[in-house]
């Protein structure tokens, strides 16, 4: 079955589930329920999950906060309200709730009510990797058709930063005509509690066995090809031919300390990593990625979002791009010149070697500022705060019901 075919299977279906799902209509729209999405059920993380920590926090007793996962064993959490993903009570309180919060855009099976408001928080900030290009004709009709849905569904989408907001949401909601949020993503408002960090650093030596006293290096590296259509074997071929050991040696010299190489695939792409070292770690089951930011003493990754996100803590991150020319031409594309990226460029394991040996942090955290500065960052630690004021006033929360902080 070709992809097109595919696709339209797709459309069809989710058209057909729609129809079917507004039986539920005849239950009336609850104004303070609140229905949360994150990676289409995979996971209990990223901005849905910050924004539901924020309003349990902060308007204690005053939401009904729930969140459809997969897997209803791996996720508990106190004031939340886990439901399995797709089940007819997900459906139910989907089209029940009042608010609807997704990282991935408003799910086309979901009929949309005028009483309901939804909200793309997405999970990627800054303006790296292409997305969705819809003047290319190899995008079948069936998935635009989708994909405007998604768009006219929508009320809000959140931006990381202005370029976020020039260049990606016209590709990550075709045709979006709505609001935009210039408030920074809720997730990173985890970065600015600086004070956080060293607990959740303890938490994370004391899960994976290890001195909290090692210097953490992070390697997350994205997926190639496209979700649709994931290139697996290119993912892993990149990844695993990252040279550990001389890698830790040079963070050695140049950093001074023992460190370990914690390794974390991307959640599309479910690879293992094994270098057969002890220094070594395969943390892709630790279930919150900003918490291993907060973590990390030095990134390095591709092409992958995540670089924004560490980027708010000025520390060392390096790409590894051993196929940039490849990835230009023939995969995803970027939008804004990986050269100004946050993060020092290494197109071999000796180039990283040697931008880990004459890493100047001075000029490291001045380009770090200019990228911001010229991405137009909105992110400063008021995300939740920005996002949940709104969510109170669609629910007619009254401002004086929030918790004083």
């Amino acid at each position: 079955m070709t992809q097109v075919q595919i696709e339209w299977i797709h459309s069809i279906a989710s058209l057909i589930t729609r129809n079917v799902l507004k039986i539920f209509w005849i239950f009336p729209v609850k104004k303070n329920r609140i229905a949360f999405l994150s990676y289409s059920g995979k996971q209990y993380s990223c901005n849905p999950k910050y924004i539901a920590h924020y309003l349990r926090e902060n308007y204690p007793q005053k939401f009904e906060l729930i969140f459809a996962v997969r897997n209803l064993k791996k996720w508990q959490d106190k004031g939340i309200c886990f439901v399995r993903f797709l089940s007819l009570q997900n459906l139910y309180y989907f089209c029940t709730a009042k608010v609807l919060i997704s990282n991935c855009g408003m799910p086309t099976y979901l009929p949309k009510r005028k009483q309901q408001y939804v909200i793309n928080t997405w999970h990627g900030g800054g303006a790296y990797k292409r997305d969705t290009n819809y003047f290319n004709e190899r995008i079948p009709k069936s998935r635009v058709a989708m994909d405007l849905y998604k768009s006219r569904s929508t009320d809000l989408v959140l931006s990381s930063c202005e370029s976020f907001s020039n260049y990606s949401i016209p590709d990550l909601v075709y045709q979006y005509q709505g609001e935009v949020l210039p408030c920074g993503m809720p997730r990173n408002d985890i970065v600015y509690h600086v004070k956080n960090h060293l607990a959740i650093r303890k938490q994370i030596c004391d899960r994976y066995h290890f001195e909290h006293t090692r210097r953490i290096v992070l390697y997350a590296p994205t997926y190639r090809g496209n979700i649709e259509n994931i290139n697996i074997e290119a993912g892993k071929e990149y990844a695993v031919n990252l040279d550990v050991q001389n890698l830790l040696k040079a963070v050695q010299i140049r950093f001074h300390g023992d460190s370990i190489l914690l390794v974390r695939a991307h959640h599309a792409m479910n690879l293992s990593f094994n270098w057969n070292s002890p220094n070594v770690i395969n943390v892709s089951d630790y279930p919150d990625s900003q918490e291993l930011l907060c973590a990390t003493d030095i990134l390095i990754s591709d092409y992958s979002s995540i670089i924004w996100d560490f980027s708010l803590t000025k520390r060392p991150c390096f790409l590894y791009v051993p196929d940039l020319d490849y990835y230009m031409q023939e995969d995803r594309g970027i939008y804004t010149p990986i050269e100004s990226w946050p993060g020092i460029l290494a197109k071999s394991n000796e180039e990283l070697r040697k931008a880990i040996l004459e890493f100047n942090e001075s000029s490291y955290r001045e380009k770090v500022e200019k990228h911001h500065h010229n991405l137009g960052s909105y992110e400063n630690g008021t995300a939740c705060e920005r996002v949940c004021t709104r969510i109170a006033e669609v629910c007619e929360v009254p401002v004086n019901d929030r918790k004083e902080v």
